[in-house]
């Protein structure tokens, strides 16, 4: 789904439930819940700008709502900043997301490249005419070519062997 989709969609779920809390039920918390799982969802669908136009479109929703059923401001003034912070939350939740999901494509991305690079590695390096060994800190041979095996085999009959992997 694309995001004007998902908007348009929030955006008509928005007037909705204003009409359900303006003819309804009127100035009751049940509204509230819906509109702030319009903000829930808006922040795992869209971007984190749209996230903010979601909540914006909450806030004046409730504002809409209370205008026409005047309530007790202390209760405006709770589901508004409520809306608020949840808004702020979920923009922050989306801004996370977002970010994790580009670093998990980027560190799929590297561990291909790392893989590609290693396989190059690999090949030129059994390639070579000469006898190669490659050795980890610990003084372990982890990785000897083809001619350093014909050689070990030469000089230690069948040493070669250990060394493949």
């Amino acid at each position: 789904m694309t995001s004007k989709v998902v908007l348009a969609a929030i955006l008509a779920v928005v007037v909705c439930t204003l009409l359900v809390d303006v003819l309804l039920i009127p100035w009751f918390p049940l509204p509230a819940v819906l509109y702030a799982l319009l903000i829930l969802i808006a922040a795992h669908f869209l971007p984190p700008a749209m996230v903010v136009v979601v909540t914006v479109w909450d806030a004046l929703a409730l504002l809409v709502a209370a205008w026409i059923q005047q309530p007790p401001l202390e209760q405006v003034a709770l589901y508004e900043s409520s809306v608020m912070v949840l808004g702020y939350l979920t923009v922050s939740l989306s801004v996370k997301m977002r970010r994790e999901s580009k670093l998990k494509a980027e560190m799929a991305m590297l561990a291909a490249e790392r893989q590609r690079v290693i396989g190059t590695l690999r090949a030129l390096i059994d390639a070579l005419p000469v006898g190669v060994f490659v050795y980890d800190g610990a003084g372990t041979v982890t990785l000897a070519n083809s001619t350093a095996g014909a050689v070990l085999d030469g000089v230690n009959g069948g040493a070669a062997d250990r060394l493949r992997r």
